[in-house]
């Protein structure tokens, strides 16, 4: 029986080499160039922002509230209480006693000048949260809550003014991404750092406004819950309390310190009445609408405040409905969330409790106070995160759908949000600079002053009372005029000039020119510093 021949096994053949990349250390240096621009490009964005609107600032005059705020500034230190001053809180009113009290100059540079805490509250609250959102999402979704705060025209308006609503906003924001920083961790892996920035955040907005210790509060609280139902091992309520209850007790102590006059003031229910009563207030219809980008006027000035690209601003007020119902879906999957969205998750919870908390923070104001819907306008940032969530729970859905879209969306996400938030940004600056906030050239009933009467050093005197705002209109107008004026020739130039505020009506001031010193008329000054003008 003849022995049959085995076949021999041939060996595989090798597996192709892969291709050698032409360019190996410009492709990885590729990811890292693209951060590093995603990273300036959010700066000079910021920047851009800041800058718009100190534009705005330097062409927008002074209204009776700002006067009102420099006039008394002076008063207030950092351990001013309510008790004394009506509850001027430290965080902003402090810092504008500086920008006040230490500007080098009386001239048309007041009116950015006196704004700069506002203008520094930008910076510090855009800047942070497109850090944030950049290291918790991605570049993109910073870029969307960039163009959503930039694309809200209240935001631009109030950023250029010597109040401290801004201020409130900036706070609210830091404070609102510490929680979401903080709820999002576990608790057992909660560390000092993002504990302490929390508690900092918080007390912060505490030191702002008056109900800001509710909304510090409340974020304390709402990190707390996330610790309890999100936490792979919930934390123990006594835990809980103790990480909870002591800052709560420090915020407390401060609020009734700085507002200790404000809280024993009886509350008037016929003011609330009123209120609800007049239908142009319609007290929390006022409130809710900063839930949705649009036009808002602007109280007592028949103006509304100029307006970014309308159907950009409805594309978002459709995202911010999506973002509303964005927590029920992710609620399902809570234990399977990736960190990008359980952090979105987290801060939309966050804001969705701080939106429930105007309603008793608004019937409050007009029960003790008086309404005014533009202390809201933190829910503008509330409006922003829910615009995040909306347009993250649509990009969850289409990529579920469509497993192969998962390209183009990324595509139409690098590329369509920077185009929204320059065009946003572009449109406010096109609009403010063809609206009507030009300085104001009415203070002066003189349509024409001669350049005669000026001398290299103008000092004022105060003879008739005024509204808080005119002195400083006044100021800047004249110091424009001033410099419109040649130089006079050697032998006809003179070393002081005085002007006295003799009258003043509504918009139009009555100034009279004199060369020496008025008699018992006295000096216009502001903290210690008399009025005066230079050349």
């Amino acid at each position: 029986m003849t022995q049959r021949k085995r076949k021999q096994r041939l060996a595989p053949p090798p597996a192709p080499k892969p291709v050698a990349p032409r360019f190996p250390r410009l492709q990885a240096a590729l990811p890292r160039a693209l951060r590093i621009l995603q990273i300036m490009g959010g700066m000079l964005l910021v920047a851009a922002i800041v800058f718009s609107d100190a534009q705005i600032a330097r062409h927008k005059f002074f209204w009776l509230d700002e006067g009102a705020e420099i006039e008394t500034n002076c008063q207030v230190t950092p351990l001013t209480t309510g008790r004394s001053t009506g509850g001027y809180f430290p965080v902003y009113y402090s810092l504008q006693r500086v920008a006040t009290d230490y500007w080098p100059r009386y001239d048309e540079s007041i009116l950015v000048g006196y704004r700069l805490v506002s203008l520094a509250f930008v910076g510090i609250s855009m800047g942070t949260l497109y850090a944030v959102l950049h290291w918790q999402l991605g570049a993109a979704w910073a870029y969307l809550a960039l163009a959503t705060l930039a694309g809200q025209n209240i935001f631009h308006f109030y950023a250029a003014e010597s109040r401290p609503y801004f201020a409130w906003l900036a706070c609210f924001v830091l404070a609102l991404l510490a929680a979401a920083v903080a709820g999002n961790l576990d608790w057992q892996k909660l560390r000092k750092r993002e504990y302490g920035l929390l508690v900092a955040a918080c007390l912060l907005l505490t030191l702002v406004a008056t109900p800001g210790v509710g909304q510090a509060a409340t974020l304390l609280f709402t990190c707390g819950l996330c610790w309890r139902l999100l936490a792979p091992t919930p934390i123990p309520w006594s835990r809980a309390l103790l990480l909870i209850a002591p800052p709560v007790g420090l915020m407390v102590a401060l609020w009734f310190y700085y507002a200790g006059g404000m809280s024993s003031a009886a509350p008037d229910i016929n003011n609330l009445v009123v209120e609800l009563q007049q239908g142009e207030t319609k007290l929390l219809v006022e409130v809710l609408r900063l839930l949705f980008a649009g036009p808002h006027p602007v109280p007592g000035l028949e103006i509304g405040i100029p307006n970014g690209s309308a159907p950009v601003l409805q594309a978002l007020n459709l995202l911010m409905l999506a973002g509303v119902v964005a927590p029920v879906f992710w609620w399902r999957q809570r234990a399977t969330l990736d960190r990008p969205t359980r952090f979105l998750f987290v801060l939309t919870i966050c804001a969705l409790v701080q939106i429930l908390l105007s309603v008793p923070i608004a019937i409050g104001l007009a029960f003790r106070y008086y309404f005014v819907a533009k202390m809201f306008i933190y829910l503008i940032a509330c409006y922003a995160v829910l615009v995040l969530a909306g347009a993250h729970l649509l990009t969850q859905f289409a990529l579920h759908t469509f497993p192969r879209s998962r390209q183009l969306t990324t595509l139409l996400a690098r590329g369509a949000l920077p185009a929204l938030v320059v065009l946003l940004v572009a449109r406010h600056v096109q609009n403010y600079n063809a609206a009507y906030w030009l300085k104001y050239d009415g203070f002066i009933k003189s349509a024409e002053i001669s350049c005669s009467v000026w001398g290299d050093t103008t000092k004022f005197y105060r003879k008739a009372q005024s509204s808080p705002e005119i002195p400083f209109n006044m100021i800047v107008t004249i110091a424009e005029k001033m410099r419109r004026c040649p130089l006079p020739a050697a032998d006809q130039r003179k070393a002081m000039s005085y002007v006295v505020l003799s009258s003043s009506s509504g918009f139009e001031t009555g100034l009279d020119f004199l060369n020496k010193p008025p008699a018992g008329v006295p000096v216009l000054s502001y903290c210690g510093r008399e009025v005066l003008i230079a050349r």
